[in-house]
């Protein structure tokens, strides 16, 4: 039974007095069994329990930090010690993270890496005719590689090619949406707007 100090608790609501049983605050659902299947609930983490379609990006993310760092008891596992001998081996003086370590500063960076954008690859497309076939190649060659599951949006250039690689992809791949830049249409709107008599000559 988790604590009733469990951070867990300010997403629900007990439900008959028991804390076996608790409502989701965010979409009303009622969960039967432990606190962390309602933390897996609110973390959109599936197997156990339906994810909770009304929940905040940054609800979600934190739980699922939360989750992680119940389960990652990397200080107190039976290797940890060992990792450290060996790495010591390299030479004297060398030291290991201490606990309170792992836990603040390596979880809040791995958690803050949720909320970041993340470079995963590029391609040098130097003297490579940029026809639509061949770039639509490159971008589900990415989409292969993240795992289509994975992917939810894909974003490109308004450019015709581009739209092109668009309408390939959405028609391979089901579930995907894709948008174009929207940076192009406001780039010709202000330029119709800089070119209006007014603002051109305050300009």
């Amino acid at each position: 039974m988790a604590s009733k100090h469990d951070i867990g608790w300010v997403h629900v609501e007990p439900v008959g007095g028991s804390r076996r049983t608790t409502k989701c605050k965010y979409y009303g659902k009622v969960i039967h069994g432990s606190i962390t299947r309602l933390k897996q609930h609110i973390a959109h983490i599936s197997g156990q329990v339906e994810e909770c379609p009304r929940v905040s990006v940054d609800i979600v993310l934190d739980n699922i930090c939360l989750i992680l760092q119940k389960k990652k008891h990397t200080d107190s596992g039976p290797y940890y010690q060992s990792m450290i001998d060996t790495i010591a081996e390299a030479g004297l003086g060398i030291k290991g993270p201490m606990g309170y370590q792992i836990r603040n500063t390596y979880w809040k960076m791995r958690c803050k890496s949720l909320r970041s954008m993340i470079y995963h690859s590029s391609f040098d497309t130097t003297n490579i005719p940029k026809t639509a076939d061949y770039m639509f190649s490159l971008v589900d060659k990415v989409v292969e590689e993240i795992g289509e599951e994975n992917v939810v949006q894909v974003v490109t250039d308004n450019e015709a090619s581009f739209k092109a690689i668009g309408m390939l992809l959405i028609e391979k791949r089901k579930h995907l949406f894709w948008s174009p830049c929207a940076a192009h249409y406001i780039d010709l709107m202000l330029e119709d707007i800089a070119s209006m008599k007014q603002i051109k000559k305050t300009l």
